[in-house]
């Protein structure tokens, strides 16, 4: 008899935030009509998977395990961060962990404290977009075009989480900046500045379906090299509107906004969750 026979493992349904309205079957295979996906707890090798630090700080890593834990997901690349962030929960649930755990300090007595949340309740929360929720997320442009915004997906955030991590970890070597002449750490500075802001508008970048042209039958452009080159040159005030307009977007899904009391003073504040964050889950 076959030792697959007797392996166990709970699962775990939950509804994607996105209500999977940028989605095609190849990338994800809902359940039902809802967008309805089914998650199994960490394996062994799933473990592994997180533990290494290279796959972490690249993305594959939770790219990976999401795909291993939930056979829907076909493609986790393209899922937006708040379908990724409502999945890796759940996966949490179905490997036995009722908690999410947030370590912070206090604003007003710095205070470390260990703060949980159930997670069940987290995702009970999840409200799913529906297709006419689309509308929503248009903006017209100063030329009379109109972008169709969507939730930025897994891979623009594993880019950010990497690039952010080596910038940061190379501006904070004060060992290295001190061994430097002036005029060098003024350009390693500057040059960290300018990969940021470039980081920044890859981002962005993610965050457009397409651009509808304000011609007779209302053509829309989905190639992603003409409306990166036509972004590019866009005056900063369309940029300034095109950032406003993403800000509902990346509240998507379980609430970030977590309401928190000091266990030392009692001091009560607002504090944003990272769901995302790589090795908080590992």
């Amino acid at each position: 008899m076959s030792l697959s026979n007797y392996h166990t493992s709970t699962s775990e349904d939950v509804l994607l935030p996105s209500g999977g309205i940028w989605y095609t079957d190849v990338d994800v295979e809902f359940k039902t009509i809802e967008p309805l996906v089914s998650v199994r707890a960490l394996t062994a090798r799933d473990e592994l998977t997180l533990s290494n630090p290279t796959k972490l700080l690249n993305g594959t890593g939770v790219s990976e395990v999401i795909e291993s834990c939930c056979p829907n997901v076909k493609n986790a690349w393209v899922l937006s961060a708040a379908d990724a962030e409502a999945i890796l929960l759940a996966i949490r649930l179905a490997s036995r962990q009722k908690d999410y755990n947030l370590n912070v300090q206090c604003p007003e007595c710095g205070q470390d404290g260990l703060h949980t949340r159930d997670i069940q309740n987290l995702v009970d929360r999840i409200l799913p977009l529906t297709i006419e929720d689309k509308e929503k997320y248009k903006i017209p442009l100063s030329s009379g075009v109109v972008l169709q915004l969507k939730p930025n997906t897994l891979k623009s955030l594993a880019y950010g989480f990497k690039k952010k991590m080596a910038l940061t970890s190379l501006a904070a070597n004060e060992e290295v900046l001190n061994s430097l002449p002036p005029e060098e750490v003024m350009k390693n500075i500057k040059n960290i500045g300018n990969e940021l802001c470039q980081m920044e508008l890859e981002i962005m970048f993610d965050s457009i379906e397409n651009i509808e042209l304000p011609d007779e039958r209302l053509t829309k452009v989905y190639d992603a090299k003409e409306i990166k080159s036509f972004l590019m040159q866009l005056p900063s005030s369309d940029t300034k509107a095109i950032n406003k307009a993403l800000e509902p977007l990346a509240e998507l899904g379980i609430p970030k906004v977590l309401e928190l009391a000091c266990h030392k003073c009692s001091y009560e504040w607002d504090q944003k969750a990272n769901f995302y964050n790589p090795q908080a889950f590992s």
